[in-house]
C-alpha cells in the first residue's frame, strides 16, 4: 500500500477508458459506472487514502464492501468562482451557467446529501475553495449561497443565468423564485 493518491473522476474515466460516449454540448464523456468501479476498487486497494473528485458518487458503493472508510469532502466555491473557473477552463457557456445556478441554490450539495444517507459513510464534510486556491474547512454542513451572499450578489447571478436562457425552471422565473 502506498500513502494517499488524489485524482479527479475525469483522470479515472480517461486514463481507463471507462466512457460510454462523448456529449458534445456539455464537451465531456459519459461515464460507465461498471468500468468507474473497477477502476476505484483498483486504487482503493493500492493507495491508503484515495481523495476522488467527483459530482457521481457511486463509486462509494464499489468500495462500500471492501471494508474501506469513506469519508465524503463536499469542495464548495461562491457562484462568482464558479462561473470564472469554467470560462477559464474553456466551458461552453450553457454548462458554466448550469454549475453556476446549481451551485447557488445547492442543488449538488442537497443531491450528495440526500446519497449519502443510504451508504456507510463514516464523515460528511465541507470544504469552501476561494477565488485563490484556498481552502477552508466548515464546522457545518451546507452552506445555503441565498443567505450568504448580498442581495446585490444574488441579483447580478440571476441576470447572468437568465441572460443565458435559464429563465425559467419548472415554469418558474428564477428572479421571482429567490425572492419568494
Amino acid at each position: 500500500m502506498y500513502g494517499a493518491l488524489s485524482i479527479g473522476m475525469s483522470d479515472i474515466v480517461l486514463l481507463n477508458g471507462c466512457w460510454t460516449r462523448y456529449d458534445s454540448s456539455f464537451r465531456s464523456f459519459v461515464a460507465d459506472q461498471d468500468c468507474v468501479c473497477r477502476a476505484v476498487k483498483r486504487l482503493a486497494r493500492r493507495w491508503n487514502v484515495l481523495l476522488v473528485e467527483a459530482n457521481w458518487l457511486g463509486w462509494i458503493d464499489c468500495i462500500s464492501n471492501e471494508g474501506i472508510g469513506v469519508e465524503v469532502w463536499l469542495v464548495r466555491a461562491k457562484p462568482q468562482v464558479v462561473y470564472k473557473r469554467l470560462l477559464q477552463r474553456g466551458w461552453p457557456i450553457e454548462k458554466v451557467v448550469d454549475n453556476v445556478a446549481a451551485e447557488l441554490i445547492g442543488v449538488l450539495a442537497a443531491e450528495t446529501l440526500a446519497q449519502l444517507e443510504k451508504r456507510s459513510v463514516s464523515r460528511v464534510r465541507e470544504v469552501v475553495s476561494s477565488e485563490r486556491g484556498k481552502f477552508t474547512l466548515r464546522q457545518t454542513c451546507c452552506i445555503d449561497w441565498l443567505e450568504i451572499l448580498s442581495e446585490k450578489e444574488v441579483t447580478s447571478i440571476v441576470r447572468l443565468i437568465e441572460r443565458h436562457g435559464f429563465v425559467q425552471r419548472g415554469g418558474v422565473s428564477w428572479s421571482k423564485a429567490w425572492r419568494a
